[in-house]
């Protein structure tokens, strides 16, 4: 329970160091601030990335491993967001990609 609860929380912090560089973006491409708001994503990537390795350590389901592999990307695609709505729009798809590790993760942790 504990990768897997430790990965789901990775990705939130994660998703929300991905708002960031959007929005600074947005304002000025120029900006130091963009460049410590990629710093942080960077950074909370690598921490989801680590605790993706503590749950393909533990868990022998190829399925909920492309799950969290799922939720993963599909965080990473919110930088690309051209417009707000465009992020909107994958920050829905990153939220429902980690509801669905979530829902199968909790199949391992209740049988």
């Amino acid at each position: 329970m504990s990768a897997y609860s430790g990965f789901a929380e990775a990705v939130v912090a994660y998703r929300r160091a991905q708002y960031d560089p959007f929005h600074r973006r947005m304002e000025d491409r120029d900006s130091p601030a963009l460049v410590d708001a990629r710093t942080e994503s960077y950074h909370r990537r690598m921490i989801a990335q680590q605790a993706l390795f503590r749950v393909q350590l533990v868990t022998d389901d190829p399925g909920l491993v492309q799950l969290a592999e799922g939720a993963l990307e599909a965080t990473r695609l919110m930088a690309e967001a051209a417009d707000g709505p465009s992020l909107e729009n994958r920050v829905g798809r990153a939220k429902q990609a980690l509801n669905d590790f979530i829902l199968g993760a909790s199949k391992h942790i209740r049988t």
